[in-house]
């Protein structure tokens, strides 16, 4: 099967957990992200301050890593801890 780059996401998410702090005062921010985006897709993210708007964004821009899944972005895998 011939991989054809054009089909694949922009954006992949597959599991992704996020988490800050250390120890006992290590909190989860991001719970299981499942996304994918296709070139031309427009997308928008709603929610309430604090509930992990800026934390995907910073991932999907390689600022910040992830702790636990998966985040490829244009093919590339930025993180894959598992």
């Amino acid at each position: 099967m011939l991989n054809d780059s054009r089909f694949e996401p922009v954006i992949s998410v597959n599991n992704l957990n996020h988490y800050f702090g250390k120890g006992q005062l290590r909190k989860q921010v991001l719970f299981g992200i499942n996304l994918e985006i296709n070139a031309g897709e427009i997308i928008i993210m709603t929610g309430p301050s604090g509930s992990g708007k800026t934390t995907l964004l910073t991932l999907a821009g390689g600022l910040r890593s992830a702790q636990e899944g998966s985040l490829k972005v244009l093919g590339k895998e930025l993180c894959g801890a598992n």
